[in-house]
């Protein structure tokens, strides 16, 4: 009963994030929904982890330290390639390479990172392959096709998204460990919001909450 739960609560709050404005619209209908997901997912795996202890971790893949190696060896020449690419085209675009917006989105993106990559790969992927025992080559379709298409807004990121979603599937079924995903997902996306779309999301609500 749970993964039914757990995969109809997606599709909900997947079907709520799609209809919200995005940037270079108003922000915070997003920012709110973003903060009050942040607090859902916490409360969940709280509740979940009193329950279920350590095997809960390991299921969920939020264990640091599991299988890190491997994965490194995959997601970091990602990393290395597309940060100056991305900074290349800020620079042909006459845009900043750093502003003081970014060094929160440095830090908070990860955050929101990790919580998409639990829901995309544990609470979605998962789900499925428990429920109609898929293989890996329609498990890694669903990731590319569920992770781009909640990013329809922005078609330059809905096609690096839908890459990365097929290859964290193929990473997260092997390795079961979220935080290189989440953190790799932040990183690269508080760069490509600002470098590639001209856009910076978060700027704009620390100005909100902080005007002046």
């Amino acid at each position: 009963m749970r993964p039914w739960i757990e995969l109809l609560t997606v599709g909900l709050v997947a079907i709520i994030f799609v209809a919200l404005p995005k940037p270079p619209g108003p922000v915070w209908p997003l920012a709110s929904f973003i903060a009050a997901s942040l607090v859902a997912a916490a409360v969940y795996v709280v509740v979940r982890l009193r329950s279920e202890g350590r095997d809960f971790l390991a299921d969920a893949g939020l264990i640091p330290g599991r299988n890190l190696g491997p994965m490194l060896w995959v997601l970091v020449p990602i990393v290395v390639v597309a940060v100056p690419l991305g900074a290349g085209w800020a620079l042909w675009h006459e845009r900043e390479l750093w502003t003081a917006s970014m060094a929160w989105s440095l830090l908070l993106y990860p955050i929101w990172g990790l919580v998409q990559q639990w829901v995309v790969q544990r609470l979605v992927v998962d789900n499925v392959r428990q429920l109609s025992g898929a293989k890996l080559p329609w498990l890694v379709l669903l990731g590319a096709v569920g992770f781009g298409v909640v990013h329809l807004a922005h078609p330059p990121l809905l096609v690096g998204t839908a890459l990365l979603g097929g290859l964290y599937v193929v990473l997260f079924q092997k390795h079961r460990n979220l935080w290189p995903l989440g953190l790799v997902h932040g990183w690269l996306g508080s760069r490509f919001y600002p470098w590639v779309l001209g856009i910076d999301p978060l700027g704009e609500a620390i100005a909100m909450v902080f005007p002046g």
